[in-house]
């Protein structure tokens, strides 16, 4: 067999590249101290999924929760649409709330947006421009899990 060239190697130069067969958004906002509720009346949206220290990981009995978290996904109709649309469907969801969720006080809570990438094949993420600054509006830190 005959070593490839990088070109060659190159799924996107190859003309192979296909963007992700599935994906997922959401944003989450976690503290030890502060409830989803407590977030749900600063920033005036309610939670989609919640978790409660405490509470049990799932599926394991011994783990469990050592921060509340408050979770928004991105709103879906349908089949998934690429993590790229998926964020912003998200971003759009809660882009009122932006300033309420910016204002939060950074000693009691993270706040992060997570995408999640499903696929066989090759994976890209093309994050528009104005989509990275509105997650930077949130002060909001990007988290990208791929699996294949």
């Amino acid at each position: 067999m005959s070593e490839m060239t990088n070109d060659e190697q190159d799924p996107e130069s190859s003309g192979e590249w296909r963007p992700e067969t599935a994906g997922a958004a959401y944003l989450w906002i976690r503290s030890a101290t502060m409830t989803a509720a407590e977030v749900s009346a600063a920033i005036g949206v309610q939670p989609d999924r919640v978790e409660r220290v405490g509470d049990r990981i799932r599926p394991t009995r011994e783990r469990v929760h050592r921060r509340h978290a408050w979770i928004a996904m991105e709103p879906r109709e349908g089949d998934a649409p690429d993590a790229a649309a998926c964020v912003r469907l998200l971003l759009d969801r809660l882009d009122h709330a932006t300033p309420s969720i910016a204002a939060l006080d950074r000693e009691r809570v993270t706040v992060g947006v997570s995408v999640w990438i499903v696929s066989a094949e090759n994976v890209e993420l093309r994050l528009r421009e104005a989509d990275v600054h509105r997650i930077s509006a949130l002060r909001a830190t990007l988290f990208v899990d791929v699996y294949f």
